[in-house]
């Protein structure tokens, strides 16, 4: 991959989120190339895939997933694996799920990740138990 087709394959998902969106562009979470006209954008709540070097978008993240997007990653142009989160009316904890499609999302199955109560807190940011600092 040269650096002038990842320039392409960043400008072209600038540019898509500006027009789908403007108020998303600040929310571009990252994007990737998976090969030579292959890659993928995502925001908080949308993964977009390109296979053309950036001159169409899909969306294909997950239907009726609840939570924001957190990590995306595609392994191969059909292979990928996505993290979400939930937080809880206060803020204090989150439920995590993880996404997985092998056939570029057209379907995902999707899997809570089991965490402790102190996990959950770690994960939505509070860091330690105050209650349990001496």
């Amino acid at each position: 991959m040269t650096p002038l087709n990842r320039a392409v394959i960043a400008a072209a998902c600038l540019t898509l989120v500006a027009i789908a969106q403007p108020q998303t562009l600040n929310s571009l979470k990252d994007f990737a190339l998976i090969g030579p006209s292959e890659g993928f954008a995502w925001t908080y709540d949308r993964i977009l895939w390109t296979a053309d070097s950036g001159l169409s978008w899909f969306d294909i993240g997950p239907r009726n997933a609840a939570g924001r997007l957190d990590s995306v990653s595609f392994h191969t142009s059909s292979e990928g694996w996505a993290l979400l989160s939930i937080g809880d009316d206060s803020g204090d904890a989150v439920t995590v799920s993880v996404a997985h499609t092998t056939n570029r999302g057209a379907d995902w199955s999707i899997s809570p990740i089991p965490l402790t109560e102190g996990d959950s807190h770690m994960y939505a940011g509070r860091g330690i138990d105050r209650k349990s600092v001496v």
